[in-house]
């Protein structure tokens, strides 16, 4: 750690820094601007994007966080390639062995990937080599044979998991990415009439929409839509999907017949692909009723009758008993010759026939 004056050379003092903010616009760009380093190579602010799972671009954007979420204060470069990542602090706080992990972190993330990390608190300086994690002295730096790095697999799974946390702007980020994944074998256009969902030509019916709003606003935890083969279920679930996506709402969308495994270890798979917080299918549930809040989150399977499955109505009733109380909701869509098989077992009800409200479309 290197320690610094109480004042700069222009007499600033640090006493009068109130917050990192003001460290990094009254202290670190001037010092930075006179040691050479053009305004356009100062990058403050700085945006993450990186592929996060199989499907899902995730977008932080420090100024959009809130408090005490990761954020990157400045990126310095030089001819377009990224030369050190500054965390500021502010000059009352002490830098802890925490702050350098936190810059590392953001180091590793920035692509190419910044070879040294730097947190300051404008009286004291600590320098880090992003590959070691070991504190460094400026004499050491080495931006020559060493200015281009590569981290282990590992080593960018532990900086990505600094970011990739099961919060309200990712949960939607996933859940757009996810329907997009699940729905593009389904949606086709003017130009492309060989797939079943056309947006521009589909023409919605008010009485699924009603019956969806009431159900949203519903205690009742599960809603079947179920009508004959070519009435457009899938096209109907297709689109309101994306009208609750457009809305704000988290939605998450998938097939019966891309299903091949429990219903739940399936969502909780494909979580786990992208989160770093993994969770049993039922600590999931209640993870995702708790992340999406008032707004809730929407579950639409489609065409359940095609799930290759011989027990999916236990399944089924488990999972909407259990949503119960949630601000997760389940909506599915069955062919009307398949709907018995789910609410009957040998002239019995089944479980799930108890917690599902069905309308005929």
């Amino acid at each position: 750690m290197r320690k610094a004056g109480q004042e700069s050379r222009e007499g600033l003092s640090f006493s009068n820094l109130r917050n990192e903010e003001e460290l990094k616009v009254r202290f670190l760009v001037p010092l930075l601007e006179r040691l050479g380093i053009h305004r356009d190579d100062l990058h403050l602010e700085e945006s993450f994007r990186f592929k996060a799972g199989r499907s899902t671009l995730v977008e932080v954007v420090a100024s959009a966080l809130q408090e005490k979420r990761p954020r990157l204060d400045m990126l310095v470069t030089r001819g377009g390639r990224n030369l050190f990542v500054i965390e500021a602090k502010a000059p009352s706080s002490k830098l802890t062995d925490e702050d350098g992990l936190q810059a590392i972190s953001y180091a590793r993330l920035v692509h190419p990937i910044a070879p040294y990390a730097l947190v300051t608190n404008g009286r004291d300086t600590c320098l880090y080599d992003t590959n070691t994690r070991s504190t460094i002295s400026p004499p050491d730096v080495r931006l020559d044979g060493g200015f281009e790095i590569k981290l282990p697999s590992s080593d960018d799974f532990d900086a990505l998991d600094c970011f990739l946390r099961l919060t309200p702007e990712n949960l939607m980020r996933f859940c757009r990415a996810q329907t997009d994944d699940n729905m593009r074998a389904l949606r086709g256009s003017p130009a492309d009439l060989t797939k079943k969902y056309i947006p521009e030509l589909h023409l919605p019916r008010s009485t699924v929409g009603n019956a969806l709003r009431d159900f949203l606003h519903s205690s009742e935890s599960t809603l079947a839509l179920v009508a004959d083969s070519g009435i457009g279920k899938t096209c109907c679930m297709c689109y309101r999907a994306s009208e609750l996506l457009d809305a704000g709402r988290p939605v998450l969308f998938l097939r019966g017949s891309e299903l091949e495994q429990r219903l739940l270890g399936r969502l909780a798979e494909e979580f786990a692909w992208t989160f770093s917080e993994t969770m049993t299918p039922p600590a999931l549930i209640k993870r995702l009723s708790q992340v999406a809040g008032e707004k809730g989150l929407v579950i639409f399977l489609d065409a359940i009758d095609e799930w290759p499955e011989e027990n999916a109505y236990p399944q089924l009733g488990s999972l909407a008993r259990h949503l119960l109380g949630t601000q997760v909701k389940l909506v599915v869509s069955c062919k009307a010759s398949g709907w018995s098989s789910f609410v009957e077992d040998r002239g019995t009800a089944t479980d799930f026939s108890t917690y599902v409200a069905k309308h005929n479309k």
